[in-house]
């Protein structure tokens, strides 16, 4: 094993670490602001105003407000978007047979509220991100080439080989192969062709690669399964979970629907707009309903909140449990006393 490889993996997990502890700390600060709305059953501006913030510098340290910049948790100056581990910490995990998983810390959090996920590892340099799954309004266009909205990528073909559902408004439920994608005009060429498509349609780009395939380095390998701690959002299940994901329908409309159709239990697309507002709600980071300015906000607020911190805890005594094993297996000289921190 290369010396350097070595010390890369040991503060990589620290950063981890450090990582965790500040998402704590800030999930703590809302639970005190949400407790104390809680109990006084008042709504106070400022602390409104404190809740906000809180969720802005959250935002920031994940993923840079969805991937849109870069977050503030790093490692040797580059992100960890995802805290993907890089291809070489994994061979040094492996041959140390040490457990090293990423831990998706997204938050969804834009005006819309939903997502765009960055794709490569941030080891490789690469600066170029892929929406794994992107909600959006059609713009213009007509049934077989349609305009996709400002969130779409700018690179060419981004979406190419992926399926476009329309969720909700003219054309419902509707499915088409997206063929080609012009990043600049933002235009998708469908296959087949949609019908009675306008500006009140909005669509899903579902990718191949599901939220809990985060690819490495040079995209030819996934590693495990990432935990999404932040409540239910349209993505993910809102608990801790080793295997693969299921749907969780909130609505009896939306658990009809996917059995009528048949949808698998792995599918996490929504379907339905009910279903889409109810798990608006429970989403920490939604600009409408992630907030304090109602009574029924503040509770699901605290309940949302208290599941993540408790997941936090989780996942804070898996890392140090790693950091003590590798402290055991790794050699002393790469034991470097700046890396000790925990």
């Amino acid at each position: 094993m290369q010396e350097q490889d070595l010390n890369l993996a040991y503060r990589f997990v620290n950063a981890q670490m450090r990582y965790l502890i500040e998402a704590n700390e800030l999930f703590t600060s809302l639970f005190e602001l949400t407790l104390y709305e809680k109990n006084n059953l008042q709504f106070d501006d400022e602390n409104t105003r404190k809740f906000t913030d809180i969720q802005i510098q959250l935002a920031e340290l994940f993923d840079g407000f969805s991937g849109t910049y870069l977050p503030k948790a790093n490692l040797d100056s580059k992100p960890l978007f995802l805290n993907m581990v890089p291809l070489n910490v994994q061979k040094i995990a492996k041959q140390l047979r040490l457990n090293i998983h990423p831990i998706n810390l997204y938050t969804g959090f834009q005006r819309d509220g939903f997502l765009e996920l960055p794709f490569k590892d941030p080891f490789s340099f690469k600066e170029d991100i892929l929406p794994l799954s992107l909600f959006g309004k059609i713009t213009g266009g007509n049934q077989a080439e349609i305009v996709l909205d400002h969130n779409a990528s700018t690179l060419d073909n981004v979406y190419a080989g992926m399926q476009l559902v329309i969720t909700s408004g003219s054309g419902a439920h509707q499915k088409a192969l997206i063929v080609s994608y012009d990043g600049i005009t933002k235009v998708a060429l469908l296959n087949p062709a949609l019908e009675r498509v306008n500006h009140t349609s909005t669509y899903l780009i579902e990718s191949q690669f599901k939220n809990e395939h985060i690819f490495s380095l040079d995209g030819s390998q996934s590693c495990p399964i990432a935990h999404h701690i932040f409540g239910a959002d349209n993505y993910r299940t809102d608990l801790l979970n080793p295997y693969m994901p299921t749907f969780k329908p909130l609505t009896q409309e939306e658990a009809n629907l996917r059995q009528e159709q048949k949808i698998s239990e792995i599918d996490l697309s929504v379907y339905t707009e009910a279903e889409n507002l109810a798990r608006r709600k429970l989403h920490i980071f939604d600009c409408e309903f992630g907030n304090l300015l109602t009574k029924e906000n503040v509770s699901r607020m605290f309940q949302q909140i208290s599941l993540c911190l408790d997941q936090l805890k989780i996942l804070i005594l898996s890392q140090k449990n790693l950091i003590s094993a590798m402290q055991t297996a790794l050699p002393k000289e790469i034991l470097n006393a700046e890396y000790q921190l925990f």
